[in-house]
């Protein structure tokens, strides 16, 4: 017995949640705290460039346990890139996929 479909924009924050690259690291992570989130989108610098994301993982890899500065370190040292993305109405069983 199957129920409804469940697409990714049915779960998937609406809320544009991104962050420069330029950036540093304790900018992001008020940022966070401020929002409620455990990650940021780090905008496109143009239109050939690929999106980024930095999260709170990256900030401890990349900050925490190396003991950084976190106002020295930029989230585009930190952040994956480039991000995996699906399209608002794929089916959330192969989003998880």
């Amino acid at each position: 017995m199957s129920g409804p479909i469940i697409r990714a924009k049915d779960v998937m924050q609406k809320e544009d949640l991104s962050i420069d690259g330029m950036a540093s690291a304790k900018e992001a992570a008020a940022k966070m705290r401020l929002a409620h989130v455990a990650e940021l989108l780090v905008a496109k610098r143009n239109d050939d460039d690929a999106w980024g994301i930095v999260t709170i993982m990256d900030l401890v890899k990349g900050v925490i346990l190396p003991d950084r500065d976190a106002e020295h370190v930029f989230v585009y040292e930190i952040m994956t890139k480039p991000v995996i993305t699906v399209s608002a109405q794929m089916d959330i069983r192969y989003v998880i996929r």
